[in-house]
């Protein structure tokens, strides 16, 4: 019995000793493997190695079109070569993604067929070890000299790192990467790609693109071949991407190690002006192409890079090409898009000097406005008791003065001005007929360019009744303003209430002043951001930011017109002289809604007359406005997840900004002239501040839009693939690809541009 207990011990043992063994063989093994790939890595690329690198990159932060660099033969082989092996270059796939993938975008709209995996645990040994190189102290200090970034922190837990693998027909758009890490607050700073391609061909595409900061440029297209090791630094203007699907045979690949590097900071420099501080996705973008004409004449190529397809002749006939599928659309979209980029930049460069012109002439109204404001604020309005439409010189000598004074008092604001001297009449004389001049100077600012241009045939005719209604609109104000002044002049001198214009007057005449302005802007920013600028714009957008768009340049539009009606009330606030009541908030006085608000009858009356009613109008329209602008802003930043304004063109963004920043001013500007007891010159800048509020929400609406475009490009499009000649496809194995993909008109440009230089035989 002794003997068989020691025998069924031993076995037990065994098994259990096999059962542990086959438990942590794999990691030992792979532990091991891991240090001796690690040791390899850091025994053959030492210091001395890495200065080399430097010396050869010293050019750097010089080079276009963003700081990069790239080399070749880094890494030993025969690791690589155990790294391409780890990695399949055929992947077994599940429902279109690489098994194990932590990211797969089969098919969206900026990446198609592109695959992540950044698990440690699912990584092969000597995957894991380049890894924990590449996140070495030797390493980020190779990087801190070379791209002059200090204090660089690898990825702590692979947030934009790891193993990438794009398959057959995938592509990622031009983009720059999102700018921080969310949990840690830190700002992507350098990015390293690896490429793991052996015999890697052109005819694949797969290059990494680098574009510049207006998209109008392609800096470097890098080939993603076999141990070439790409480093560039991370900025909101960093531009990359493979934007061309891939072309590759059956069985193979676009594969890449990456590892992104952060600070805890960054220059304003890298970042756009609202991003340095706000986290944002990537921003993804479409690049303008040029027209690049191969030197094979029986190819064309065309450069948009989501296009499949292209042609070739053969004979006499035109064929779909196998080997220039990857180049479709070269020349046909550069015609397409350089002809109607080049409609554009004419019909803008015939608009700018009349858009400048009525830029002027706002910015002259807008001076108008201000000036009377403050011949309001001083009482000077009434000085002047005549009117002449050429207008008049001053008086010049002190008899001449005398006259005009001695005049003045026959009218009944002498009355309650009694203590008037002559110095002081001068004063408030010079104030009044300072304004009246301006007005007539732009009078001739508005007519004289206007005759010239339409002399010389540079007024588009569609604009022609615009300026003639604002030549109305001009002419028609200075009889207003005279109109407004005769209502002081024939006031009853023994009223008890003082001598001043009709509130009512005054409202008219500065409502006709702030319509000429805004239609003046409007009709300038028309100019600059004609229609076809416009759709231009709206066929770069996706649908969702085209919706957003829409809804946005609605809530606007009511935002113009509540800016407008305060600008009214305002108006009756100054006509009643109602600033000089209530002077506290938020109270009026001691109350909120302060007693006798409709005392006045009839009703109506209480709206324009009655100081305490115009005074609460005034403060309720005001934090109105604010509270829609503020509204209309948060509700577009959110949007999309905060996408919506990553989106949009920067003017845009801008406005957004600003008006949101001008509606807080202007509110904090009325309730200070308000506590302060309206001084005149605090009360002219709270004045001249509706102007520029008015102004920001007319160009932020006007700005958008591009959202009254997007079903136009939409139909044009879908009019295009209706009309266009037979898909032209071509087939590898069992991959069969459209060249209607993302831009159907694009291909029926591209046949048309063939058949044309080879035609047909009949």
């Amino acid at each position: 019995m002794s003997m068989v207990a020691v025998l069924f011990v031993v076995v037990l043992l065994s098994v259990v000793v096999l059962q542990v063994a086959a438990l942590f063989d794999g990691n030992d093994t792979r532990r091991l493997s891991v240090t001796d790939h690690s040791a390899s890595l850091f025994n053959l690329i030492g210091a001395d190695v890495l200065e080399g690198v430097l010396r050869r990159n010293a050019d750097y932060p010089r080079r276009f079109p963003f700081p990069y660099a790239y080399v070749d033969d880094l890494f030993p082989s025969d690791i690589l070569q155990t790294i391409n092996e780890e990695i399949p270059d055929d992947p077994v796939l599940v429902n279109g993604c690489v098994k194990g993938s932590d990211k797969c975008s089969v098919s969206s709209q900026n990446e198609v067929r592109h695959n992540a995996l950044g698990s440690d645990s699912a990584m092969g040994p000597a995957t894991l070890a380049l890894f924990t190189f590449l996140k070495s102290s030797q390493f980020i200090k190779f990087l801190e000299k070379l791209t002059g970034v200090d204090t660089l922190l690898p990825d702590p837990q692979s947030h934009g790192s790891g193993v990438f693998q794009t398959l057959f027909g995938g592509f990622q758009k031009i983009h720059a990467d999102a700018n921080k890490y969310p949990r840690y607050d830190l700002h992507r700073r350098v990015n390293v790609i690896l490429f793991l391609n052996p015999d890697w061909k052109d005819e694949y595409g797969g290059h990494l693109e680098l574009w510049n900061r207006d998209l109008r440029r392609c800096g470097a297209k890098i080939r993603p071949t076999f141990g070439r090791l790409v480093i560039f630094s991370s900025s909101d203007y960093s531009f990359h991407g493979h934007p061309s699907a891939l072309q590759t045979p059956p069985g193979r690949s676009r594969r890449s190690l990456e590892v992104s590097y952060y600070t805890s900071s960054r220059p304003s420099s890298e970042c756009m002006w609202w991003s340095c501080n706000t986290l944002h996705p990537t921003l993804w973008q479409a690049p303008s192409y040029e027209v690049e004409e191969s030197d094979d004449s029986d190819t064309l190529r065309l450069t948009h890079p989501q296009m499949l397809a292209s042609v070739r002749t053969s004979g006499k006939r035109v064929l779909p090409s196998l080997t220039a599928v990857r180049n479709v659309q070269r020349i046909a979209i550069r015609r397409n898009g350089t002809e109607a980029h080049k409609v554009v930049e004419d019909e803008l460069k015939n608009n700018k000097p009349i858009a400048y012109w009525l830029f002027g002439v706002a910015a002259m109204v807008a001076g108008m406005v201000t000036v009377g404001g403050v011949t309001r604020l001083t009482r000077s309005g009434l000085s002047m008791t005549d009117w002449k439409l050429q207008g008049s010189m001053p008086p010049t000598t002190d008899e001449e003065w005398e006259k005009e004074f001695a005049r003045y008092k026959t009218f009944p604001e002498w009355q309650q001005r009694k203590n008037m001297t002559v110095g002081e009449f001068k004063y408030i004389y010079f104030w009044e007929w300072g304004h009246r001049m301006l007005g007539r100077t732009v009078g001739l600012a508005f007519t004289l360019p206007a005759v010239y241009f339409a002399a010389r045939g540079k007024i588009p005719r569609h604009l022609y009744p615009r300026l003639g209604l604002l030549f109305g609109l001009g002419g028609g104000q200075g009889l207003i303003g005279w109109w407004m002044v005769k209502s002081g002049l024939d006031m009853d001198p023994t009223q008890k209430k003082e001598i001043r214009v009709s509130p009512y007057r005054l409202a008219t005449h500065l409502a006709m002043a702030f319509t000429t302005y805004g239609l003046l802007v409007w009709t300038a920013l028309d100019l600059l951001q004609p229609a076809s600028q416009m759709k231009k714009i709206a066929s770069t957008l996706s649908d969702e930011v085209l919706a957003v768009a829409k809804k946005s340049r609605k809530f606007n539009m009511h935002n113009l017109g509540l800016v407008a009606i305060t600008v009214l009330s305002g108006a009756y606030v100054a006509g009643n002289d109602a600033g000089r009541a209530y002077n506290t908030f938020p109270k009026m006085g001691d109350e909120w809604v302060p007693e006798g608000i409709l005392e006045m009858t009839p009703l109506w009356r209480n709206f324009f007359e009655n100081t305490a009613t115009v005074q609460f109008d005034h403060r309720v329209l005001a934090l109105s406005t604010l509270g829609a602008v503020s509204l209309g802003y948060v509700t577009a930043k959110n949007a999309l997840k905060g996408g919506f304004l990553q989106a949009v063109p920067s003017g845009t963004r801008l406005a957004y900004h600003a008006t949101m920043g001008m509606a807080w001013t202007q509110v904090g500007l009325g309730i200070s002239t308000l506590l302060m007891y309206v001084p005149i010159s605090l009360a002219a800048v709270h004045q001249a501040g509706s102007l520029v509020l008015l102004t920001l929400v007319t160009v932020l609406t006007h700005s958008l839009n591009f959202a009254k475009h997007g079903k136009a490009v939409a139909a044009t499009a879908a009019n295009a693939a209706a009309s266009a000649a037979p898909k032209v496809t071509t087939s590898v194995g069992t991959r069969t690809f459209s060249t209607f993909r993302g831009r159907p008109d694009a291909m029926r440009l591209a046949v048309d541009a063939a058949l044309k230089k080879f035609p047909t035989p009949r």
